[in-house]
């Protein structure tokens, strides 16, 4: 479990160093195959986590959505947003330059970011998608 921490640890911290203008915009239909998360427990758990790393980045770090991939795989979840965030002219991310592959997926646009960061709290896939923090 604790691979899985330090990966949402440095999403949040490399979208805690961005600022956007513009509010960032997402998909409102939800993707095929996936799930909302339905469970306090992990909430709880990802919600301690980024706020202690919100004291320590002095930025408000919160997930947009998170998603149970137990059973669907994060591979529709990242194409659903990949779909309709490079339609709004973001760009994907290599895993040189952020998260990609195994670990997630990322895009940029004009300095601001969305990244899926994937994690496992008591067997359970969970898929979580950070925004930017508005300026």
């Amino acid at each position: 479990m604790r691979a899985p921490i330090l990966l949402t640890l440095a999403a949040a911290l490399a979208l805690s160093a961005c600022s956007g203008s513009d509010p960032i915009e997402l998909p409102e239909e939800e993707p095929p195959g996936v799930e909302l998360l339905d469970a306090a427990w992990a909430e709880t758990q990802i919600d301690t986590l980024l706020l202690a790393v919100s004291q320590v980045s002095d930025a408000p770090i919160f997930y947009e959505e998170l998603y149970d991939v137990t059973d669907s795989g994060a591979e529709p979840l990242i194409a659903h947003y990949d779909d309709w965030l490079t339609e709004q002219g973001w760009e994907r991310l290599g895993s040189s330059a952020a998260i990609d592959g195994a670990l997630g997926a990322s895009w940029e646009r004009d300095g601001q970011d969305v990244v899926i960061a994937l994690l496992n709290v008591d067997d359970t896939a969970i898929a979580a998608v950070f925004v930017s923090p508005q300026a």
